[in-house]
């Protein structure tokens, strides 16, 4: 992420929207998009998560060994997925702000996590975990949110059309 200019985001929503349409399966899709959006972009990590029926988050995919070590959770937990699931809206980690986020040391030289909600007209059925090592000012930080649920809800509708709805967990505020 060290050049994160509209065009780059441009250029990488494109490519996502074609992975969308020239990919057979999900796993397949999200294998080129995570790993597409970390290099485009220059991410340390992207992975995602998806909520299942039970209401519990199963970990799908990342860019690193890290992410398969991760178990599920519970969507009721403190973590940040979780909160992110419910509350719908996407969630800031400013590592450099905050000493009492646990750093992970898989990725030291993380700065920032995006956790971004994949969502169709259902509810919300999982998140985009982003992972930079850049910091980021308050305006930056607003601009790359932005740019990233941009990406976020074209992962989520190339998701939902490969996705059985019945292995599928949706969280609706007005469900709950």
């Amino acid at each position: 992420m060290t050049s994160f200019t509209e065009h780059t985001y441009e250029q990488c929503l494109n490519e996502l929207q074609k992975l969308g349409v020239s990919s057979f399966s999900l796993d397949e899709y999200l294998a080129k998009a995570i790993l597409h959006v970390k290099e485009q972009l220059d991410f340390l990590f992207v992975g995602i998560a998806f909520l299942n029926p039970a209401h519990y988050v199963r970990f799908h995919i990342g860019t690193g060994d890290q992410y398969r070590k991760r178990m599920g959770l519970s969507l009721e937990s403190s973590d940040p997925i979780s909160i992110t699931i419910r509350n719908g809206r996407p969630l800031l980690m400013d590592l450099d702000a905050n000493d009492n986020i646990f750093k992970n040391p898989d990725l030291p030289e993380e700065r920032i996590r995006f956790f971004l909600p994949l969502k169709n007209q259902e509810g919300v059925f999982g998140t985009m975990e982003v992972v930079s090592a850049v910091s980021l000012n308050e305006t930056d930080k607003i601009k790359v949110i932005s740019n990233l649920e941009m990406l976020s809800s074209e992962v989520a509708s190339s998701c939902s059309r490969f996705m059985d709805r019945s292995t599928m967990g949706f969280w609706s505020e007005t469900a709950h």
